[in-house]
């Protein structure tokens, strides 16, 4: 992924997500998980599971403590008799944040479909019989679009509320917003907010600000409207009218997270097999979306998910492209920068990770949950960031291995102030660099002959940083301390034969033609690689450096570089697809 395009509009960060070291957790037969997180970092896991050939008959509820490897509280919501399914949304968890637990579990056919809320006052541990609180006469049963907790005074309603939205319907999808404990609200047409081919609904609510989309099969364009804040909610008389936001595919999986940061959305677009997301703000004043910048996230259509913890903070699971379960996280409740993806799961041969559903806790701790294999089985698996401090000017960098096998010494002295085992084996020699990477001085040597970091650096002395990702072969780091130019200055070789070595065609001069050493760099920032004969500035580009006994060779990829030659003393700027040979003197 290119720098600064870490999730779309995450640009450069220091909150490095850990790769999950937890096996996951099998739940049992079942689809359709959801997940949410109570402050004490526990997930609440519900799902449907079909029985007798019926679609999701049986809702479950699983509690798992932070640090539990298995549900410690465990519920199964049946009807005692009657014709009465579940959707295939399976059920929803939600927290109100009091203490209670909530699941919404939505059945048909009895009264054409009702949707009831379970309630726990004691956080999970015992739940009562249940509540109706809506009945729901156009799309069905189904509510996997998206299902929301509001509290009382939200949306112009005095009680508490939980929103629902559809996900699949001929007839369009449906809103419905009910109490929590009844009397059943009715649903008409009133609610349906989409057209009739709409699928992948999702809502988002921020303050008072409650904003849906969805995507329509018919043109695969990706649509929204908005609550106007006054009102019936659950009258699409009081909602915008229905608005383009940009053409997508039919594994568009619009996503909408919000909280106090604001509201966000991510989707699909691209062709298969190119397929990449965006990621979208809602504007300020309400009326539409932030223009989204240019992603190369890959991945695959509709199997990923986006949440916004109690901070703030985005958080991004998908399955990318090679069938891996990856993760990304923001830095600051901005959302502006983020770090490396990190890869959580190594792709399986049961059925990959499908409907992932992602939740985190205000520490930043959380669980992400999906459904795979033949028979079908719901998973966990606990998320764990670790953090590592912000780079200092002229100090140290943040390294985080993307790729393959990177290795890192340390500079002469760095041992006199090891305090683990894994700095006194980097002072002594090259060491790998660790899966969550590690704050190194600079001066430290970089080995990437074997694999790809990601190295993060300070852009001034207030906490800002710039980034880029570096492969193919050796380099020291430098930096000043009053100039945060990050110079990468490329080693080994064997290059400093060169000058004592024949010309013309010896076999010494044939095995000199053999010597060499090149990296490859993408950056976002201020920083310059230097060879043997040349070095090579920029503020944000991509290019490859050469250094072999007949010079060093700078190809620029894209953007613009400027490339000093330090044999003849002069400039020369190049562009995409220009290159510079610097020849030694």
């Amino acid at each position: 992924m290119r720098a600064g395009a870490a999730l779309c509009a995450f640009v450069v960060a220091l909150a490095i997500p850990a790769a999950a070291a937890a096996a996951p957790i099998d739940l049992g037969a079942g689809n359709h998980p959801h997940v949410a997180v109570d402050p004490a970092g526990s997930a609440h896991i519900t799902w449907g599971e079909s029985v007798s050939g019926q679609l999701a008959d049986i809702a479950h509820y699983c509690q798992i403590p932070k640090g539990a490897s298995g549900c410690t509280s465990r519920h199964d919501f049946t009807y005692a008799s009657g014709p009465n399914l579940g959707s295939d949304s399976g059920a929803w968890p939600l927290l109100p944040g009091d203490g209670r637990a909530l699941v919404l579990d939505a059945r048909c056919c009895t009264n054409y479909s009702t949707k009831f809320v379970y309630t726990s006052a004691d956080g999970g541990a015992t739940f009562d019989s249940g509540a109706e609180v809506g009945d729901d006469n156009n799309s069905g049963a189904d509510i996997q679009g998206q299902a929301l907790y509001a509290p009382a005074g939200a949306i112009g309603r005095p009680a508490e509320s939980v929103l629902t939205f559809g996900s699949l319907a001929t007839l369009g999808l449906s809103f419905q917003a009910t109490g929590t404990v009844g009397p059943p609200v009715a649903t008409t047409s009133a609610n349906v907010l989409t057209q009739g081919d709409a699928v992948s609904g999702t809502i988002g609510l921020s303050g008072n600000t409650l904003v849906a989309a969805w995507t329509n099969i018919d043109d695969n364009i990706v649509y929204w409207r908005k609550w106007t804040g006054t009102g019936d909610v659950n009258d699409k008389a009081n909602w915008t009218p229905i608005t383009p936001l940009e053409t997508a595919n039919i594994d568009a999986g619009s996503r909408i997270a919000a909280g106090p940061s604001g509201i966000y959305i991510t989707y699909n677009v691209g062709s298969p097999g190119a397929q990449h997301v965006v990621l979208r703000k809602f504007n300020a004043n309400g009326t539409g979306w932030d223009p989204a910048p240019t992603s190369t996230e890959n991945g695959v259509g509709s199997r990923f998910d986006l949440f916004e913890d109690p901070t703030g903070k985005l958080h991004f699971v998908w399955q990318d492209s090679a069938g891996r379960l990856r993760y990304r996280s923001a830095n600051e409740s901005t959302n502006a920068t983020a770090g490396p993806a990190q890869t959580l799961l190594e792709a399986n041969t049961s059925g990959g990770y499908l409907n992932p559903r992602l939740a985190i806790g205000s520490d930043g701790r959380g669980w992400v949950t999906w459904e795979d294999g033949s028979p079908v089985h719901v998973r966990a698996l606990a998320v764990t960031p670790g953090i590592l401090p912000p780079p200092t000017e002229g100090s140290s960098v943040n390294a985080v291995p993307e790729s393959g096998t990177v290795r890192v010494k340390l500079p002469p002295g760095a041992a006199a102030h090891a305090k683990d085992a894994w700095t006194r084996a980097a002072a002594a020699g090259f060491v790998p660099l660790e899966s969550l990477g590690r704050q190194i001085p600079v001066g430290s040597t970089l080995d990437t002959s074997k694999g790809k970091v990601h190295l993060f650096a300070a852009a001034n002395t207030s906490g800002a940083t710039q980034d880029g990702h570096f492969n193919g072969g050796l380099f020291v780091i430098g930096q000043g301390k009053k100039n945060s130019l990050t110079t990468l200055s490329m080693t080994g070789g064997g290059l400093s034969a060169c000058s004592r070595l024949p010309s013309g065609g010896s076999p010494k001069a044939v095995a000199a033609a053999k010597r060499g050493r090149r990296l490859f760099s993408d950056v976002h920032g201020r920083f310059r690689s230097r060879g043997r004969n040349s070095t090579a500035t920029v503020r944000g580009t991509r290019w490859q450096m050469q250094d072999s006994c007949a010079g060093t060779l700078t190809v620029v990829k894209q953007g613009t570089v400027v490339v000093r030659d330090l044999v003849k003393n002069r400039t020369r700027t190049l562009h995409s697809g220009e290159s510079y040979l610097a020849r030694p003197g």
